[in-house]
């Protein structure tokens, strides 16, 4: 959950530093902010929270969730940032509303870590996001990774552990040519 709490409040830090020179006026605003973002950072890290080891034991209450209107709001979300690093993102939606049974919030968590793991690992300028009826594909040009590392890192222990709570099909595919993330969610699952 620290992982969880954190990825936004890096978001955060970044866009406000790159809204610096358009807020040179307000420097106090911007002190202020950059203050109870490190505080809650700080915050966040010394409280025990609950651990991603106990993500597998978590109850998740499903209700229903638009695939569509959330990508949406989570492309919507990250593209500033991709911008300013110079990654072109692309979303690839599908003309009808994907109501599936989920939880949104997990949903949206999981989506935010690879989005993150993006943005600081990939060493890309290009992430594609497409919706094809079952299946949702993020894959981006980076300089790829070794999916067989146990020590790749916390966000794609978040990825698994959540795709597994969700029961999601989720697949991983990297090479020297990019990364693809495979998402597939279970024609039971949709409305």
């Amino acid at each position: 959950m620290k992982h969880d709490i954190n990825t936004p409040l890096t978001a955060m830090k970044l866009q406000l530093y790159y809204s610096e020179a358009e807020l040179k006026d307000h420097t106090a605003i911007v002190e202020s902010l950059t203050s109870q973002i490190e505080y809650i950072s700080v915050l966040t890290n010394e409280v025990h929270l609950q651990s991603t080891d106990t993500l597998k034991s978590s109850y998740v209450i499903k209700d229903q969730a638009n695939l569509n209107t959330l990508m949406e709001n989570i492309v919507q979300k990250w593209s500033y940032l991709y911008s300013i690093h110079n990654i072109q993102l692309i979303y690839k939606r599908i003309d009808k509303d994907l109501i599936c049974e989920s939880n949104a919030l997990w949903l949206q968590r999981l989506f935010d870590n690879i989005f993150q793991n993006t943005l600081r690992h990939a060493a890309a300028d290009k992430l594609e996001v497409r919706i094809e009826d079952s299946l949702i594909t993020l894959s981006d040009n980076g300089m790829g990774f070794d999916v067989n590392n146990p020590g790749n890192g916390l966000g794609l222990k978040i990825i698994d552990d959540i795709a597994r709570i969700l029961n999601l099909q989720y697949k991983l595919q990297s090479d020297s040519n990019g990364t693809e993330y495979r998402i597939y969610i279970d024609n039971n699952q949709f409305r």
